[in-house]
């Protein structure tokens, strides 16, 4: 490793543990009881993300983001994700069992950052859903 490789990695790995910390404070400050539909779309933010920072994304980082998100797969906009992570991932394989580029790897970030900002745009309306609930 070099010397701007070796920092480029801990800014890398700094800003994923930033990010995590902030869902996390995030969900403790709420007022609101936490449901395992919560939990599980935070993980799955959580898990949708861990490949945005990591040097070399591959598809087995993506695991556990497409388990998580076939589990909590209720609606449209969650198979939405579910189905851009497992894209992502499909041509992530393609280019590394038959060396044969399906999207170039930019476009494939910009997917899965697509993906990440769906989970979130479902986390954010469930909380606001329920606090709209709470007030009838």
């Amino acid at each position: 490793l070099t010397s701007r490789k070796f920092w480029t990695a801990i800014a890398e790995f700094v800003t994923m543990l930033i990010i995590a910390l902030l869902v996390v404070a995030a969900l403790l400050r709420t007022k609101k009881p936490m449901t395992s539909d919560i939990l599980l779309l935070s993980a799955l933010l959580l898990a949708c993300g861990l490949p945005l920072v990591l040097p070399q994304m591959n598809a087995r980082s993506l695991y556990l983001a497409i388990m998580l998100g076939f589990v909590c797969a209720g609606n449209a906009r969650r198979m939405t994700a579910v189905a851009l992570m497992e894209f992502v991932s499909l041509c992530v394989y393609m280019k590394s069992i038959f060396n044969f580029d399906v999207v170039h790897i930019m476009i494939l970030s910009l997917l899965a950052i697509a993906a990440a900002v769906l989970v979130l745009l479902e986390l954010v309306l469930l909380s606001s859903y329920r606090s709209f609930q709470s007030l009838l």
